[in-house]
């Protein structure tokens, strides 16, 4: 096997721990005419294994720096998440060839919902910042949609008339963010700007990230510095603002 070579993702900056500084490995052939994270042509060549950060490609691999927050899980621990679903999918596939009724694997939301939703939702219950049950879940297929969806269905709970002029439907999203309206479709490339669609605010919401601490300021300070211009930004932008987008780590997934 050739030598180990380190890249580091080259969109996005800055997200997570990395800075992006250099190209990942030309695209193949393969990839050329299909329409995903990065610009058409120019996607990720395929990854035939993985663990966790190492990518095997080919006869190389490549240890993934700065890649979303799920590529550092692997191993036992990614088998141990995996189990129920595997053992679920090997049961509907005995029945399936025994041409017997299957346990649910999917299943339009038009139809039902599988069983397995209520599972979901009990464990992501307690890690919601919000009381009482004034929440819902909304399940999308990739990010874009689940941006948009969010946005759309929180817009139409406001019970605004979202016709009228004085209409607050201003998206705010949070300073190094890059979930928001504009560019996150698949095949995109963010050639329509910041304010795309009318949406998205000018000003972002300020957020305590390290990108953004005075040199020798401490956590009080910092931390009150930025509460105080988050209430700023709110007196300022709040009879724009409709949907307010919040992540729990700002810039991730």
């Amino acid at each position: 096997m050739r030598s180990t070579r380190i890249w580091l993702k080259p969109t996005r900056s800055p997200r997570h721990c990395s800075t992006a500084v250099t190209q990942a490995p030309k695209s193949t052939a393969v990839t050329e005419r299909f329409a995903g994270r990065f610009p058409l042509g120019k996607n990720q060549a395929p990854v035939a294994h993985k663990d966790r950060l190492d990518f095997h490609r080919g006869g190389q691999v490549n240890s993934l720096i700065g890649g979303a927050c799920s590529e550092v899980l692997g191993g036992a621990n990614l088998a141990a998440l995996l189990k129920d679903g595997f053992e679920l999918e090997a049961r509907a596939m005995a029945s399936l060839a025994r041409n017997k009724p299957a346990e649910t694997l999917s299943i339009h939301t038009s139809a039902g919902v599988p069983p397995q939703l209520e599972t979901f939702i009990d464990a992501l219950a307690p890690h919601l910042p919000a009381a009482g049950n004034d929440w819902c879940v909304n399940l999308q297929a990739e990010g874009a949609s689940a941006v948009h969806a969010a946005i759309d269905m929180v817009l139409q709970a406001s019970g605004e008339d979202l016709s009228s002029a004085g209409a607050r439907t201003g998206v705010a999203v949070a300073q190094t963010s890059y979930h928001r309206p504009p560019s996150t479709s698949p095949g995109g490339k963010a050639p329509l700007g910041s304010r795309a669609k009318g949406l998205t605010l000018e000003a972002q919401y300020p957020v305590p990230t390290p990108f953004f601490r005075r040199k020798g300021e401490g956590d009080a300070a910092f931390h009150g510095r930025k509460l105080e211009e988050f209430h700023s930004f709110l007196d300022d932008h709040e009879h724009e603002i409709g949907v307010l987008l919040v992540e729990p780590q700002v810039g991730g997934h």
